[in-house]
């Protein structure tokens, strides 16, 4: 592709072929309790999300995405965005809400961190609803926001983190420009969670990226 290329323009023709080569992504029909992005974003803005995307595939790939042979990970997971039902509830974009999605065979295996206090308002709890120690403070819906903190905080701590928990919630919502629409359901929340820096050596968390049941790859962000 070239330097100057009309992304909107590469959006319409990649549509367009689409539309010939895989009709079928187009024809599903709406399921009670998933979404699609083709279904999620208004027509209007379909078409600059598609062509933001498919800019940022060619950037790490140097190609446009295969939806119709598929080839690797990444296609999978750029037809995901827009064509594939996706389960709503639970949002799986929420950190709080990941664990509904661990199999109940496999419960007794796995414990997810403790979750000490969750709002939907970006005030801090008061200090002794909280045991001291170390914390991570995240917001539920987002990337990159988030901060380990010493509980209790001081005065001027506890404000300049109102003050962040505040941007946090009122900025916009990662994900939804790039094609990641499920970013965009549900009510925010802001949540303390238990530190695992003993276990997590590097990073916040380790995600697990699954292919039709199988665990194909894990990474610790």
């Amino acid at each position: 592709m070239k330097k100057n290329t009309d992304w909107k323009e590469t959006a319409k023709k990649f549509l367009s072929s689409l539309l010939i080569d895989n009709p079928s992504l187009f024809e599903a029909p709406r399921v009670p309790g998933k979404g699609r992005g083709l279904d999620y974003y208004a027509t209007s803005a379909f078409l600059s999300v598609l062509s933001t995307t498919l800019q940022e595939f060619h950037f790490n790939h140097q190609r446009l995405p295969d939806l119709v042979n598929l080839p690797k990970t990444c296609d999978h997971f750029f037809k995901m965005k827009f064509f594939n039902q996706m389960l709503m509830r639970p949002n799986p974009a929420s950190k709080l809400n990941a664990r509904r999605y661990i199999p109940n065979e496999i419960k007794d295996l796995i414990r997810p961190p403790v979750c000490y206090w969750s709002s939907t308002t970006p005030t801090l709890p008061p200090d002794e609803e909280i045991p001291a120690g170390t914390y991570w403070l995240k917001l539920d819906l987002g990337w990159h926001a988030q901060e380990i903190i010493e509980w209790p905080p001081s005065l001027a701590e506890r404000k300049r983190l109102n003050e962040k928990c505040e941007s946090w919630m009122n900025g916009h919502r990662h994900g939804l420009a790039n094609g990641e629409w499920w970013y965009g359901i549900g009510e925010q929340r802001i949540f303390l969670e238990e530190d695992l820096s003993e276990v997590i050596l590097q990073g916040t968390e380790i995600k697990f990226f699954l292919c039709e049941t199988v665990i194909r790859k894990s990474i610790t962000t």
